[in-house]
């Protein structure tokens, strides 16, 4: 897996939003302990993707002016050696508070899960 992230971009309808500033993954949890007789034993755990994104509003003609339509989006993230992950089925779960950065940016922290994730394993990063 690459070192550093060359491209975040979310792509909702045909319309490619690329005004994200960071992303992260949410912990994924593969087994669950079970108790047994005598023994503990572990059974698998249907996958659950998620995460958030720091989305950077425009200054001008904001590409999405509510997050409450994304559905069946497709989130990629590309890094610089080439490798990509791609979550399918996209669905926003949360806006959070848009707050300005140090760069003086108006951020918002946007939460999601998805249905798939192909690509590189691992964490993202």
């Amino acid at each position: 897996m690459g070192l550093y992230i060359s491209r975040i971009s979310l792509d909702v309808n045909g319309a490619d939003i690329t005004d994200i500033k960071a992303v992260s993954e949410n912990a994924r949890v593969l087994r669950k302990a079970v108790p047994l007789m005598y023994r503990t034993g572990a059974a698998e755990l249907t996958q659950r993707y998620g995460g958030t994104f720091d989305y950077v509003v425009p200054q001008t003609d904001p590409q999405i002016k509510t997050f409450a339509n994304v559905t069946a989006g497709t989130l990629t993230i590309e890094y610089d050696n080439g490798d990509q992950v791609e979550f399918g089925g996209v669905h926003v779960t949360e806006v959070g508070d848009a707050t300005i950065d140090g760069e003086n940016e108006l951020v918002q922290k946007i939460s999601w899960i998805a249905e798939t994730r192909d690509g590189a394993s691992g964490a993202l990063a």
